[in-house]
């Protein structure tokens, strides 16, 4: 058995009651006091798990999105101590992966407290008790949180988790719905929503699971599937946003971010369409330069030297699921070389810059979910 050092965290009420309030639902739970919901490390525990929890963790179970608390606020962007509900989605599947329920159920509290907005959506950020709610939800943020309520709801048996996530996709099919498709946001103050679609957004895989409890998915779901397929280019890269005004790709100037293509790309493996061109083209990417980076032109050719352990992370999950273990190897031990390597280091296993502190939730927790599907035996293909 497992030594555990106990860092306070309660035990999970389940979502106690469905009431109806202005036309929309509103799912409330029973919530532990924010200085108790902090999560619990075992002794086999990887330090990079370890290093989130410490030092990433809210007191509240949110996660900062950076280590620092003094940089420059940029508008619609996140930085400093800012919690994500990208971040909650993400260790959200961490937890499916490695069987921590109460993980899972830590996070799903600190959503409904402190990430549930009007009209049944869920705000993209929080930036605490202080701090502006925001007041736009995101639909890849609510894609995820629902998908993995729906992954809990058939790994433990929790009626409230599908209840929770078929509200939560009634709520996003109603707001965030133009032309068949799911705009990026939705604002809860002005009722507008975004006129735009950012192609790594398209979660097929969850709107068709959804399609199976609601029909009125079904052309979301076509629609989806079509504008995803349309989007991969010869490359192997994704072109980043559609705009429904002009129903016309937005020029990015020839300039790609391999995060977005990544992210699109097993979006587009989960949904069963051919990936090879993106496969192809990281292949030939790492033999080339042994180095992936930030951005590629069109054809795919290199257009800086930045290199992020999100982008291998992101990277070596699409070779996981396409079956090529050497290369995924391979991505893994350059992404490692990231990671604060000195065991004296109160940030060992962290993906810091020790110089700056600078330090990103998304790398930490993609590089994390990373770690737990090449090690789960039970991961869905």
């Amino acid at each position: 058995m497992k030594n555990k050092m106990k860092i306070n965290i309660s035990l999970f009420v389940p979502l106690m009651a469905l009431l109806v309030m202005g036309g929309f639902y509103w799912y409330y739970s029973s919530s532990s006091p924010d200085e108790d919901n902090k999560i619990t490390i075992a002794q086999g525990d990887s330090p990079l798990f370890r290093f989130i929890v410490t030092h990433l963790m809210d007191k509240s179970g949110g996660i900062y999105t950076n280590l620092r608390t003094d940089l420059p606020k940029v508008e619609h962007v996140a930085s400093n101590h800012a919690m994500l509900l990208e971040s909650n989605g993400l260790l959200m599947q961490y937890a499916l992966h490695t069987g921590r329920r109460d993980l899972f159920d830590g996070q799903l509290r600190f959503i409904t407290k402190h990430m549930q907005g009007s009209d049944g959506l869920l705000r993209w950020k929080y930036e605490g008790p202080h701090g502006e709610k925001a007041k736009t939800n995101a639909s890849l943020d609510d894609l995820r949180v629902i998908r993995c309520l729906l992954d809990a709801h058939d790994k433990w048996g929790e009626a409230s988790y599908q209840t929770y996530a078929l509200l939560l996709g009634d709520a996003l099919l109603k707001a965030n719905r133009q032309k068949d498709l799911l705009v990026d946001y939705y604002d809860m103050t002005t009722k507008q929503q975004a006129n735009q679609v950012t192609v790594s957004y398209l979660d097929v895989q969850t709107m068709k699971r959804l399609m199976a409890f609601n029909s009125n998915w079904a052309p979301i779901y076509e629609a989806t599937l079509s504008l995803l397929t349309k989007a991969q280019l010869s490359s192997g890269l994704f072109m980043k946003t559609f705009d429904l005004k002009s129903n016309q790709w937005m020029l990015c100037e020839g300039k790609f971010n391999t995060i977005d293509s990544l992210i699109s790309a097993i979006h587009a493996m989960e949904a069963g369409l051919p990936t090879s061109r993106t496969i192809d083209w990281l292949q030939m990417t790492w033999a080339r330069d042994g180095r992936l980076f930030a951005y590629y032109d069109t054809s795919g050719n290199k257009l800086d030297q930045i290199e992020s352990p999100a982008v291998y992370a992101l990277a070596a999950r699409l070779v996981h699921k396409a079956g090529l273990h050497q290369l995924e190897d391979q991505l893994v031990q350059r992404m490692q070389q990231f990671a604060v390597q000195d065991s004296s280091s109160q940030y060992v296993g962290g993906y810091v810059d020790l110089a700056s502190l600078q330090c990103y939730s998304f790398d930490n927790l993609q590089a994390l979910l990373m770690e737990a599907e090449r090690n789960s035996i039970h991961e869905k293909q």
